[in-house]
């Protein structure tokens, strides 16, 4: 007994392709899953910046604390001996800078300065550190950002200050 199938059995000559439109809707759907992907990845990035320098900024900070409970008074200055590496520690913003490394000294005459006069990353000849020592206390420069209150509340965070403007110095 013969089977027969009724309609075309015949196999088509070229096989189906992609259309146009559904090219392009791929090409929508990826450029939309970039967008929501990219920007988180860079966030990832500042956020970890910002917790290298506060724990970099606790590290410095807690060594000039062991310092005055041992002396009764604050250091001159930050020595890199009482670090890991006999270095201290980088300014994560700009770690090519070159002086990535460095702290300014406030001079004791300026000891009613609470926060240093330049409190973002200007140039190759400014310190990323800034610290006085009447007060003890150690403050990081941070990048400079798009607006004066970014930069102030880049500065506030990574330092646990309030100051309210760039130009606050003193208490």
């Amino acid at each position: 007994m013969a089977v027969t199938i009724r309609g075309n059995s015949a196999p088509s000559a070229a096989p189906r392709a992609f259309t146009l439109v559904e090219l392009t809707i791929v090409v929508i759907i990826l450029a939309i899953l970039a967008a929501v992907v990219l920007p988180k990845i860079a966030n990832a990035s500042d956020q970890a910046a910002e917790a290298a320098a506060q724990t970099n900024l606790a590290i410095i900070q807690k060594q000039v604390d062991r310092y005055h409970a041992k002396h009764g008074v604050f250091p001159d200055a930050i020595d890199p001996a009482w670090f890991v590496g006999g270095q201290i520690p980088a300014n994560p913003f700009d770690l090519d800078h070159p002086a990535a490394r460095s702290v300014y000294v406030e001079p004791r005459t300026n000891a009613w300065k609470s926060e240093p006069e330049h409190k973002f990353i200007k140039d190759s000849r400014n310190n990323l550190w800034w610290y006085n020592p009447s007060l003890g206390r150690v403050r990081l420069r941070v990048e400079q950002q798009n607006t004066d209150a970014a930069t102030v509340d880049l500065f506030n965070r990574i330092n646990a200050t309030h100051i309210p403007s760039l130009d606050f110095i003193g208490e």
